[in-house]
């Protein structure tokens, strides 16, 4: 793929989203990130990068708003439903814990449903009771790591 094209690609986002210290060095991040995709598939990930939607903090409040929103299509009083980081094997704290606290706020939610620890939760709530899980995550990995993420998540979590 020519690098004009992602050149261009990431230089409309730039203006799309604004330039912080995420963003700034942009062109490095997409060429760390090409570095995985398999040269087949790296204009379909062009594409998807062009129709992305970056979430600067002024922003992130917008999004939680919509998130609830969508969740409430679902499960009205949001007694059903926990919302849940995408978790990693690796230990550390990633930018989905930050967005679930938000969505959080934005809902007026109990922390109870918004747990951090799935294992406490499995061991302090019926399982019964939940019919949706929201898992949230931030998608700023490598792409790599969603399926081995989700993989690692349901073995560690089958209940």
């Amino acid at each position: 793929m020519e690098n004009k094209k992602i050149e261009a690609v990431v230089s409309k986002c730039k203006k799309k989203w604004g330039i912080d210290s995420k963003t700034a060095n942009l062109m490095n991040l997409v060429d760390s990130w090409f570095d995985n995709i398999d040269q087949n598939d790296r204009e379909i990930y062009l594409r998807l990068l062009d129709n992305f939607n970056y979430y600067t903090k002024e922003s992130e409040g917008k999004y939680a708003k919509f998130v609830v929103k969508k969740i409430k299509e679902i499960d009205p009083l949001i007694s059903e439903s926990i919302i849940v980081p995408l978790l990693k094997q690796e230990e550390g704290i990633s930018g989905a814990y930050k967005l679930v606290r938000s969505i959080q706020i934005a809902g007026g939610l109990n922390t109870a449903l918004c747990p951090t620890s799935l294992a406490t939760f499995e061991e302090e709530f019926d399982l019964n009771y939940i019919r949706n899980i929201i898992i949230v995550d931030d998608i700023a990995g490598t792409g790599n790591t969603l399926v081995k993420n989700f993989n690692y998540m349901k073995n560690k979590y089958p209940n």
